[in-house]
């Protein structure tokens, strides 16, 4: 459905982010087989709405959402502050559910 509403309406940011938010809950719910490229497409899709209309005011949430599952982010996480897992805060950082 989301597809369709960028296709009659590609100007329109909106429809990306939402498509982006469709794909961060297929992650989320474990509705893909393809986790990977799940994640690398709502990236995908959310980056392009906000380059489209950066006052979108969900969309750099559900970008730093999107990151924090993919497994760069996550090594980046455990190697990058020295906070992990030594204190309550370095947890605090680490995604919920990385990606396998």
């Amino acid at each position: 459905m989301m597809e369709e509403a960028i296709t009659m309406c590609p100007e329109n940011p909106m429809g990306y982010l939402t498509l982006g938010l469709v794909y961060e809950r297929d992650y989320m719910l474990g509705n893909t087989k393809a986790p990977r490229e799940t994640i690398e497409k709502g990236i995908e899709l959310t980056q392009k709405a906000l380059a489209m209309d950066g006052s979108i005011a969900r969309g750099p949430g559900l970008l730093c959402l999107l990151y924090m599952l993919t497994e760069n982010m996550t090594s980046r996480l455990l190697r990058g502050n020295g906070l992990w897992p030594s204190t309550p805060v370095g947890h605090l950082n680490f995604p919920i559910m990385p990606i396998p």
